[in-house]
């Protein structure tokens, strides 16, 4: 089973040998998905657990062994040029450059945006959850709204 993982599969991967990913991956895995799950349900749902739990330590992997490099070529290829953004967000996150409201994230629209309950005008400001935050950063909708200051009212602050 394990070579019906994507990409040479967990013991590839743990070794740092990671295939490109091939469409042809994707179409094996979901010929293996449909094999296993035409029988009884046990079969497909062990399948299912025990196939995910496998992909998922493969898709750790590529991430800290592929994310950003350039001469990758796999279809997958857009996926780990994704990582260092999603690094680099979470890290201004937490490192507190952001402009917060709680949690909340403060983002400025980079597009007309209308969606699930969210209508903004580019240039409109607004505080996001960081979830959202990010998906709409990774998409290049919205950015953050960064700041090295000190918000002196707060009670978190430093009074002066």
């Amino acid at each position: 089973m394990s070579e019906q993982v994507p990409a040479g599969g967990p013991y590839k991967a743990a070794i740092g040998l990671h295939e490109p990913l091939l469409v042809e991956h994707l179409k094996d895995a979901r010929r293996m998905l449909s094999y296993y799950c035409l029988s009884k349900r046990e079969y497909c749902d062990g399948y299912v657990r025990r196939v995910l739990e496998a992909s998922r330590s493969v898709a750790e992997a590529r991430l800290e062994d592929i994310a950003g490099s350039k001469d990758y070529r796999g279809v997958d290829a857009d996926i780990m040029k994704s990582l260092p953004d999603l690094v680099s967000f979470y890290s201004e996150y937490l490192a507190g450059l952001y402009v917060l409201h709680g949690e909340d994230v403060m983002i400025r629209s980079k597009a007309d945006l209308d969606m699930e309950g969210l209508s903004l005008r580019r240039g409109e400001i607004t505080l996001l959850p960081p979830g959202t935050a990010l998906r709409l950063a990774l998409s290049r909708l919205v950015e953050p709204v960064r700041s090295n200051a000190i918000n002196l009212r707060s009670p978190e602050g430093l009074e002066g």
